[in-house]
């Protein structure tokens, strides 16, 4: 690690919680900012932001992200409402899949960076989904992947983006498990392990090798394969 403060947004989500557990009893600074408390989480190297709305407290997170030294940002936010028996999601969901897979975690970095100096990288959760339009997962994918596309636009300071495959929590419960499923204390432990790196990366080797057939593959025969 290049530094000792990480900054964890979207810090009551089933894998951001796993990753503040991996990170108990060092000596890592953290910040925890979420719309829900995570009490059962703070202990003495961890403080907690509470906000009603990400980009409109702005004010509240900014106060408290110029107090650190070249923090590390990750972005934990995300949602996912496909994939389900029934498979088009409400025109609701449509809008909060957009809002918190996209809207939300590029407009508060693109805020940070532009009214704070002192961030060393802003790092992105991503997925296999972005790698190309799935009919099961459209809405999520073209979300991921405009986040994706935005931050590779913009002049954000050094990033990472990490493409996931499946992670098991609740809000995939009753999903297939495709190929390198992981559950989310692994891959915590491999969000920590690639935070050095920059641009996209797969957590797992295997992962690249699918992107590259999701890519080729003809799109008669995904909606055949479903994947």
């Amino acid at each position: 690690m290049v530094n000792g403060e990480l900054v964890i947004v979207g810090a009551s989500s089933e894998l951001a919680k796993s990753f503040i557990e991996l990170l108990q009893n060092t000596n890592f600074k953290i910040l925890l900012i979420s719309r829900k408390t995570s009490k059962e989480l703070l202990s003495s190297n961890t403080e907690e932001i509470i906000v009603k709305d990400y980009l409109n407290d702005f004010s509240k997170i900014k106060k408290e992200l110029i107090k650190l030294k070249n923090p590390i940002i990750i972005y934990f936010n995300g949602v996912l409402f496909e994939n389900r028996p029934i498979q088009v999601p409400t025109q609701a969901e449509i809008e909060l899949t957009k809002k918190i897979n996209y809207e939300i975690p590029f407009n508060l970095s693109r805020k940070i960076n532009n009214e704070i100096n002192n961030v060393y990288k802003h790092v992105f959760i991503s997925s296999m989904a972005a790698v190309r339009d799935r009919k099961k997962n459209y809405i999520y994918g073209r979300s991921k992947r405009k986040l994706e596309d935005s931050i590779k636009n913009s002049n954000l300071r050094p990033h990472l983006i990490l493409r996931f495959g499946k992670i098991e929590t609740r809000m995939s419960y009753g999903h297939k498990n495709p190929p390198f499923t992981l559950n989310t204390e692994f891959a915590a432990k491999l969000i920590f392990k690639n935070l050095k790196k920059e641009g996209i990366v797969y957590p797992l080797f295997g992962l690249r090798i699918i992107s590259v057939i999701l890519k080729i593959l003809p799109k008669k025969v995904l909606t055949l394969l479903e994947i």
